[in-house]
C-alpha cells in the first residue's frame, strides 16, 4: 500500500490549513470563555453562586463536550474531518447566540451544553489534520500555532467583550427581558452571530489523504477495538501523559476562567477595563509563550530529543508555580500584573505540546480518537475541575468572595506540583514508546 503524501513543513499550503484551523479555534475559545468576563452580571441578574457560575463554565459544559468528543473523534479519523469541523462552527455560534435568550440557569446551562457539542468536533480532527500535514521533527511548532486559539481567543474576547460592554451600557431590554440585563446578553448575541460567516473559510481546506486517491492510499482506519487495544497496551504511558497533563490544565483555566473576575474584586478593575489589561497578557504574552514553547520543542527534537513536548511542558510547570502563586497573593497591583503576565507567558509554553505529545503517541488513524480521550480527560479534571474547585474554595472554605486570589494560589499550587511528578514519572516510557514508532516506520 502506498503511503499518503505528507506536506513539507516549507508548504505554504500547510501553513495556511493551521491558520484556518487557527481562526476557528479563536472563536471557539471566544464562544467558550465569554462567560468569564460576565461572571458578575450573569449571577446578580439570575440570583446565582460562584458555585453555580462554576457548574455553568466548568463541569457541565465539560461532561458534555468531553463525552462528545470520544464519539466526534472516531468520526473524524473514519470520515471528513474538514465537514466535521464546519457542522461544528455552525452549532456552537448558534448556541453562543441563544444564550443571549437565557431566563434562568437550566436554559442557559442549555445553551452552553450546546457550545459543547459543537465545539467537540473542532480539536480531535484539528490535531489529526495537523499531524498529517507536518513531519514529527516539525510537530510542536505547528500545534503550538494552532494551540495560539486559546491564548488568541481569551485576549481577543477580552478586549472584544470590553468594548462591546461599553457600547451596550445602558442597554435596557433583549428579547423582552428585564431592564438592566441588556448588556450582557448583546455580547452573547454578538460573539455567537460573529461566528456563522467563518463557515465558508473552512470550505477551502481538503483531506490530506484523499485528495488524489488514484496515486495515493490512506492508511486503514482502525477498528475500535483495535484503537482500544492500542492504548491498553500502553496504557502507562497514555495515562501518565494524559492525566498529568490534565491535572496541569487545572491551573490553566481556573486562570483563563477566574483571574479576570479576581483582578475586578480584589484590585479595582471593571468588566470595561480588566478586558484590554487580560487582552494584552493573553494575546500578547500568551502568543510569545505558545511559540516558545512549540520552538524549543522543535528545536530539542531537530537534536535527536524524542521526549521533547513533555520535557518542554514539564519545564513550563515548575516555572509557573513560582510565578503564578505569588501573583494571587500579592495586594499590590503592579506587581500582581507583572508576576501574572509573566506566569501566563510560562504557562503558554505547554499549549500546543499536549497535542504533539499524544500525536506521537498515537498510530495513524486513530489519532482523533486518542486526542479525543485526553480531551475528555483534560477537559473533565481540568475545566471541569478548575473553575468549579476555585468556585467552592471561595464560597465553601474562604466564606469570602474576596477570596478568589487565595483560592487560585491553592488549586495553582497543588495541581501543577502533582502534575510534574505524573508527567516526570512518564518521561521513560514515553520515550521508549516513540523510539519503537521510530524504528518501525524506518
Amino acid at each position: 500500500m502506498l503511503q499518503s503524501r505528507r506536506y513539507t513543513a516549507s508548504s505554504p499550503y500547510a501553513f495556511y490549513v493551521v491558520a484556518v484551523l487557527l481562526t476557528a479555534y479563536i472563536l471557539s475559545f471566544m464562544d467558550r470563555t465569554v462567560m468569564s468576563m460576565l461572571i458578575d452580571p450573569i449571577r446578580r441578574d439570575l440570583g446565582l453562586t460562584d458555585t453555580t457560575i462554576g457548574l455553568l463554565i466548568g463541569f457541565g459544559f465539560v461532561v458534555v463536550y468531553s463525552t462528545a468528543g470520544l464519539f466526534l473523534g472516531r468520526l473524524a479519523d473514519t470520515g471528513n474531518r474538514r465537514t466535521l469541523i464546519m457542522a461544528g462552527l455552525i452549532v456552537w455560534s448558534a448556541a453562543t447566540a441563544a444564550s443571549s435568550l437565557a431566563g434562568s440557569v437550566l436554559t442557559l446551562l442549555l445553551a452552553r451544553l450546546l457550545v459543547g457539542v459543537g465545539e467537540a468536533t473542532l480539536s480531535p480532527a484539528s490535531y489529526s489534520l495537523i499531524a498529517s500535514y507536518f513531519p514529527r521533527e516539525r510537530l510542536g511548532l505547528a500545534t503550538s500555532i494552532y494551540a495560539l486559539g486559546t491564548v488568541l481567543g481569551s485576549g481577543i474576547a477580552s478586549l472584544l467583550i470590553g468594548k462591546v460592554a461599553r457600547l451596550t451600557t445602558g442597554a435596557t431590554q433583549v428579547a423582552g427581558f428585564s431592564a438592566g440585563t441588556g448588556s450582557w446578553r448583546l455580547v452573547f448575541l454578538f460573539v455567537g452571530l460573529l461566528g456563522l460567516p467563518f463557515v465558508l473559510l473552512l470550505c477551502t481546506i481538503r483531506e490530506p489523504h484523499r485528495q488524489n486517491q488514484a496515486v495515493e492510499v490512506a492508511p486503514p482506519v482502525l477498528s475500535l477495538s483495535d484503537a482500544l487495544a492500542e492504548l491498553g497496551a500502553n496504557r502507562v504511558v497514555y495515562g501518565g501523559i494524559m492525566i498529568g497533563y490534565a491535572v496541569m490544565t487545572i491551573t490553566s483555566y481556573a486562570a483563563v476562567l477566574w483571574a479576570p473576575t479576581y483582578f475586578i474584586r480584589v484590585h479595582g478593575y471593571t468588566p470595561a477595563t480588566v478586558g484590554p489589561m487580560f487582552g494584552a497578557v493573553m494575546g500578547i504574552g500568551g502568543t510569545l509563550g505558545v511559540l516558545s514553547g512549540g520552538v524549543a520543542s522543535d528545536w530539542l527534537a531537530r537534536r535527536g530529543i524524542t521526549d521533547a513536548p513533555p520535557r518542554v511542558a514539564l519545564a513550563s510547570m515548575v516555572l509557573q508555580v513560582f510565578l503564578l502563586v505569588p501573583a494571587y497573593l500579592s495586594t499590590d497591583r503592579s506587581m500582581t500584573v507583572t508576576l501574572f503576565s509573566a506566569g501566563m507567558y510560562v504557562m503558554c509554553f505547554q499549549g500546543g505540546l499536549q497535542g504533539a505529545s499524544v500525536q506521537l503517541l498515537a498510530l495513524e488513524r486513530m489519532r482523533a480518537f486518542a486526542m479525543a480521550l485526553y480531551l475528555l480527560t483534560a477537559n473533565l479534571i481540568g475545566m471541569g475541575g478548575g473553575p468549579l474547585l476555585v468556585a467552592v474554595l471561595t464560597d465553601h472554605v474562604f466564606h469570602n468572595p474576596q477570596a478568589v486570589g487565595r483560592s487560585l494560589a491553592c488549586i495553582t499550587a497543588g495541581s501543577s506540583l502533582c502534575a510534574i511528578v505524573v508527567v516526570a514519572l512518564t518521561l521513560p516510557r514515553f520515550r521508549r514508546l516513540v523510539n519503537s514508532r521510530l524504528a518501525a516506520a524506518h
